[in-house]
């Protein structure tokens, strides 16, 4: 088992959950609170990977919170704090939003969530987030691939788009999959069995740029050929490589899967799009 100052996953995420815990009671009005809870991977001690996964923590208070959102680190591991009300959770969860759905798995360090989960449902709403959630991390992916040449987080953010796309297309078959082994167990077809299979041990093991930028390619076939999009045209994208890219936001529009590219040159920002092999200047870095 993965070893981490001596101590394995479990020993280690039970430190980081006393932690955590010690903190936010801090940073919140103990008495306001609801409960605390700590979800995701962190809450699934097979599907953690040190160095990689972040700890998401769940705040609802009674009162509006002073903060909504809050971020730290302890051992090199971000720790993402969200507050909620309890009446906003309540409405979360009766849209369906995909983050009710994240606590099947769960560590309650204060209080418990159990009573609101009670009639969670899937709804359009749920589909809605998790399809614009496929294209958000994959314009992540590319950012951290083609601008800052982090690999490890490239790689992250293209797992959790295609992870988006299987829990999409799950959805319809009446189940949200929230594993490594649920989410793998869902896939529809072999060759998407065989992606997903690689992306997560490719999280584990390390990657390098060829080979991820082939996971890159193959995570845009997947989605493409869900959606019924025509695919972007990279080459057309490492053309912006000319100037120093800043942030890439993809999305769909009119059959196309495209990028929008915001880049800073010597004559100020541009903003451009790539869509199918074309690619042209645009006012906006998003879509309407």
């Amino acid at each position: 088992m993965y070893s981490l100052f001596g101590k394995d996953i479990r020993s280690y995420l039970n430190e980081i959950y006393r932690l955590v815990k010690d903190i936010v009671l801090d940073l919140f009005n103990y008495r306001d609170l609801y409960c605390v809870v700590i979800f995701g991977s962190a809450a699934r001690y097979e599907d953690f990977v040190p160095g990689i996964s972040d700890i998401d923590v769940l705040v609802i208070t009674k009162q509006p919170p002073h903060i909504r959102f809050h971020e730290f680190s302890e051992f090199d591991i971000r720790i993402h704090v969200t507050s909620y009300t309890l009446n906003e959770f309540k409405d979360i969860v009766k849209m369906g939003h995909p983050l009710a759905f994240m606590l099947k798995y769960r560590v309650e360090l204060y209080g418990s969530v159990s009573s609101l989960l009670s009639d969670l449902k899937i709804t359009e709403y749920t589909r809605h987030v998790l399809r614009r959630s496929i294209f958000a991390a994959l314009g992540l992916a590319l950012e951290y691939y083609y601008s800052f040449k982090e690999y490890v987080r490239a790689l992250s953010h293209l797992y959790h788009s295609l992870r988006h796309l299987i829990r999409y297309k799950a959805s319809f078959k009446g189940i949200i999959p929230i594993s490594d082994k649920e989410v793998y167990n869902s896939c529809d077809s072999e060759e998407l069995k065989i992606l997903y299979r690689n992306l997560v041990r490719a999280r584990r093991m390390g990657v390098d740029s060829i080979e991820l930028k082939r996971f890159i390619y193959e995570v845009i076939k997947a989605i493409t050929l869900e959606f019924k999009l025509k695919p972007p045209d990279l080459n057309r994208l490492k053309e912006l490589l000319q100037y120093e890219i800043a942030t890439i936001v993809a999305g769909e529009d009119n059959g196309y899967l495209i990028l929008r590219v915001r880049v800073l040159s010597k004559n100020g920002e541009k903003i451009f799009e790539v869509r199918g092999n074309d690619i042209r200047e645009v006012d906006s870095l998003f879509l309407p």
